[in-house]
């Protein structure tokens, strides 16, 4: 599950929100520092905290991961301890049709369109993502309105494989996505923030084939069970070193209600 995870095939498109008015972030894609790590942190006890290291090779090409997940057990509100759960290292291998990943001693390929983008994608004139074939013949669908993504729902298929039945979960699903008017300072957030995954695909670091995505940080963020808001700190280089969300829970929530709060931490190489 941990390796489908990281070479999931459902695309991340979104964007996030901030508090970065006194700084001079540039508004384009210039900036240029490879990842050295991102640690995702919940204040749920139910949820893990999932660091990922990022290394890459003498011409910048990703080469392998190391991911660690902490199992909270939660003491109090205010304390807890922690145990060290699943560590890994996942290593790559980039071709111009594939991306080829090595867990342990399992070797998993991943066919790559003339697109840079799994079968199944479909993107409109402008080179955006507007569907995806996901888990069971689904398919995500995605709206876009001036350069921004601004919601997502899913299609149910006409029959679906063994395995598979209808889910009231995606038949009802809808995430409405908005923006500030700050541009994003770097095309990694397009990846991280916004969703609920906490691993990267691979796909994000075939540097010819990097997904269009939103144009402006996302604010908020509507689903069914929640909403969730997005604050952003950077370093004077432009670059995000902690992402903040604040998520309220709905009455449709399982837990009835309440609040919650996830932070992502990056690393930068120099």
């Amino acid at each position: 599950m941990k390796k489908l995870l990281l070479l999931s095939a459902l695309l991340i498109f979104a964007c996030g929100s901030d508090n970065t008015s006194d700084l001079n972030i540039p508004n384009d894609n210039s900036l240029n520092k490879k990842i050295k790590s991102m640690t995702v942190i919940s204040a749920e006890c139910v949820n893990t905290t999932d660091s990922i290291w990022f290394y890459f090779d003498e011409n910048g090409v990703l080469d392998y991961t190391q991911q660690q997940h902490i199992n909270p057990f939660c003491d109090t509100v205010y304390t807890q301890s922690e145990e060290i759960g699943i560590q890994y290292s996942l290593f790559y291998e980039f071709f111009d049709d594939m991306i080829v990943a090595t867990y342990n001693n399992d070797t998993f390929e991943v066919p790559i369109n003339e697109n840079g983008y799994w079968d199944g994608v479909v993107l409109d004139n402008d080179g955006y993502v507007i569907s995806a074939q996901t888990d069971c013949n689904r398919v995500a669908h995605y709206v876009w309105q001036n350069g921004n993504l601004v919601q997502q729902y899913y299609e149910e298929p006409d029959s679906y494989p063994n395995g598979c039945e209808p889910d009231l979960y995606y038949i009802n699903y809808e995430r409405n996505y908005e923006y500030n008017n700050q541009l994003r300072p770097y095309y990694f957030l397009n990846h991280f923030v916004g969703t609920v995954w906490r691993a990267p695909s691979a796909i994000i670091f075939s540097e010819n084939n990097q997904p269009k995505g939103s144009i402006n940080l996302i604010s908020t963020v509507t689903e069914p069970d929640r909403v969730t808001n997005y604050n952003y700190q950077f370093d004077n280089q432009g670059y995000p070193t902690v992402v903040t969300a604040d998520v309220n829970y709905l009455s449709s929530h399982f837990s009835g209600g309440g609040s919650g709060y996830m932070i992502m931490e990056f690393e930068w190489y120099d």
